[in-house]
């Protein structure tokens, strides 16, 4: 027998159905201890759920597991201070440190640079830095030669130099 995944919304339903079975079975027994007994849960658990279910009109969308991240941030900064900072950076063309800057002295408005960074990657209006990256080294010509008595010498210079820069003699 063939098995296929999910969905998230499949899970969601199914993750649903259940909670609203402790439910029935709860009003069923008449005692919701028999019923978190039954389906092996803590009463906390069931009670958190039953309020939000009841909370919310007995939805069954109510009984969906919800990210516990919040939709929003407490410091997130108001939609009038988003709507300055893309209308200030389309209007003047101005960096993060200058619009936190222009924002502090002519609005009044205490908002960090990484504030104004976060606002203006939401709204998509960074460039790409460009990456610098170091110069290739001049490349560097190794000649070795053997000497008299058995030693060799090596000499290391620039290509662009016209004369050796250094020469070291090495026993063999």
């Amino acid at each position: 027998m063939r098995y296929r995944k999910m969905t998230e919304k499949q899970l969601l339903v199914y993750g649903a159905r259940i909670r609203l079975g402790w439910f029935r079975k709860a009003e069923e027994l008449g005692n919701v201890a028999a019923a978190c007994r039954f389906y092996g849960i803590p009463r906390r658990t069931y009670y958190y759920w039953h309020s939000r279910w009841v909370s919310q009109g007995k939805a069954l969308t109510s009984l969906y597991d919800m990210p516990r991240t919040p939709k929003s941030h407490t410091n997130d900064a108001d939609d009038e201070v988003v709507s300055l900072v893309v209308q200030l950076r389309l209007g003047l063309g101005y960096g993060e440190n200058a619009l936190a800057h222009v924002l502090r002295r002519d609005y009044g408005v205490a908002t960090s640079v990484h504030g104004v960074h976060n606002i203006l990657s939401r709204a998509k209006l960074l460039e790409e830095r460009k990456r610098r990256y170091a110069k290739p080294a001049s490349s560097v010509t190794v000649s070795i030669t053997r000497a008299k008595s058995d030693r060799w010498m090596s000499n290391i210079g620039s290509a662009k130099a016209t004369s050796m820069t250094s020469s070291t003699v090495l026993r063999g």
